[in-house]
């Protein structure tokens, strides 16, 4: 869903529309494009981003800013530097006393695991959004697998043991 520079007005039935389709996924997340800034007049790029828990984020980065909101939920955000050394490992979430949004510079690594069902965030990317050079993956670490989901719970494993949260 793509809206036009100016007004954009998600709904609670999008995101419930959302949040049914990350529950019937395989990968446990699903996403909406508000707007895919195609020009420096239409920064920020918007999507709505719902997970489900045991879903596995590979780390990656952005050549620009990203800025993530919680909407609803809890999300660990876990920062990488260059070789794959934690930087920042926060809990962000919605509600009092919740840190609510974290914003980083472009090149940096970066993923978010919900900690609870039915978490909602909503990510900025800060720039020009083109899907052939938005995202590089981490070297360092296991690529989602896409044919066979099950793998990924390893590889999930294997990164809350590498940032030294318990398995969820």
């Amino acid at each position: 869903m793509n809206s036009p520079v100016g007004l954009i007005l998600p709904n609670q039935d999008l995101v419930d529309r959302i949040l049914e389709q990350s529950r019937d996924s395989p990968r446990k997340r699903s996403f909406a494009m508000l707007r895919s800034a195609s020009c420096p007049e239409e920064i920020p790029s918007i999507m709505i981003n719902c997970f489900q828990l045991g879903t596995y984020v590979t780390p990656h980065k952005h050549p620009s800013r990203e800025m993530w909101v919680v909407y609803q939920g809890l999300f660990q955000a876990v920062l990488f530097d260059e070789v794959g050394e934690v930087t920042l490992n926060e809990e962000i979430g919605s509600g009092r006393g919740k840190i609510p949004l974290i914003e980083f510079t472009g090149g940096t690594y970066h993923t978010i695991i919900p900690l609870m069902p039915d978490s909602v965030l909503i990510e900025f990317y800060l720039d020009v959004f083109n899907q052939n050079t938005y995202k590089q993956f981490a070297p360092w670490v296991a690529s989602e697998d896409t044919t066979n989901y099950e793998k990924n719970d390893g590889y999930l494993e294997d990164l809350l043991k590498r940032i030294n949260l318990c398995s969820r």
